[in-house]
């Protein structure tokens, strides 16, 4: 997926994609704080594209809280933002974290 984003994006991939471990950024505050404050201002204005991309990997070792939260921003900038989750285990996501 990265590969393909930088491939797309050229020059403009650090302001048009956010990517993230979750499995270190894997509380809610990163999903209030960064996720959320990167989804909501859209694509630059002298873009060429209409949206951007949020790459989580290890998507399953966010808290619940945290997954709870994402859904909800998810929901919310689906028209200006895409959602990559990567995860590690097929049964883990959505929402059935044991370590949450």
């Amino acid at each position: 997926m990265i590969a393909c984003a930088k491939e797309m994006y050229g020059t403009g991939y650090s302001m048009m994609v956010l990517e993230l471990n979750a499995s270190d950024a894997r509380g809610i505050q990163v999903v209030r704080d960064t996720i959320k404050g990167f989804a909501e201002t859209g694509a630059p204005i002298k873009s060429n594209y209409n949206c951007k991309i949020i790459i989580l990997d290890e998507a399953d070792s966010m808290t619940r809280d945290a997954q709870a939260a994402l859904r909800r921003i998810m929901e919310k900038y689906s028209e200006n933002t895409r959602f990559c989750l990567i995860c590690n285990y097929v049964g883990s996501y959505p929402f059935s974290n044991p370590q949450g």
